[in-house]
């Protein structure tokens, strides 16, 4: 049986820790919850993750959901360490409800301001938290694909006009090859330049 650490500096040090780990540990489980709901899912991308990453690290364990007030470190060169981690997930803007609203509404304001739009913080987080960020940057890249968006944002009538015109055609592509060739296609008829598809 490990005998406890007595030292004077590590209990005051680990007194600390333990009242910033719980609180920690609060936010973890209301991230948990937030992630529920349909406009949040995405929530624990950003600051949880970072959490349950360097808990996998300081554990060794696999399980997620991870805490911070379990494991606490025997010796004061450990328990400094993680007491550094448990303060940086505390000032991360994404580790609170609050926080994530104003990292997105500041993100649509750029954007916005950028692109001359009129996206919500919540249509932009939406447009991330659903993936589709994710896969519009492997296809075309990300600058390219939030200069899409913005057109077609923009131009909204006209490209709600034309994809219930062509709701009559489908075309189904299974292979990024035939994607290539089937964006080669209409370039071809419809012009190279980007903003003249739209």
């Amino acid at each position: 049986m490990a005998r406890k650490n007595q030292n004077p500096d590590y209990l005051a040090l680990r007194k600390e820790y333990v009242k910033l780990a719980k609180r920690a540990d609060e936010r973890l489980v209301r991230l948990e919850k937030l992630s529920q709901e349909q406009m949040y899912k995405g929530v624990k991308y950003y600051a949880y993750r970072w959490a349950q990453k360097n808990l996998k690290v300081w554990s060794g364990e696999k399980d997620t959901p991870l805490r911070f007030n379990a494991s606490i470190p025997t010796n004061q060169r450990s328990l400094k360490k993680k007491l550094q981690i448990v303060k940086q997930f505390l000032d991360m803007p994404t580790s609170t409800k609050t926080g994530i609203q104003k990292t997105f509404k500041k993100k649509a304001e750029e954007f916005n301001k950028l692109h001359g739009t009129k996206f919500t913080w919540q249509q932009l987080s939406n447009f991330y938290n659903s993936g589709l960020a994710d896969k519009m940057d492997s296809v075309v890249g990300s600058d390219t694909a939030l200069q899409l968006i913005a057109e077609m944002q923009k131009k909204k009538k006209e490209v709600i006009s034309a994809i219930n015109e062509s709701n009559t055609q489908t075309l189904v592509i299974t292979e990024r090859k035939t994607i290539a060739q089937e964006v080669a296609k209409f370039l071809s008829e419809h012009g190279t330049e980007l903003l003249e598809i739209l």
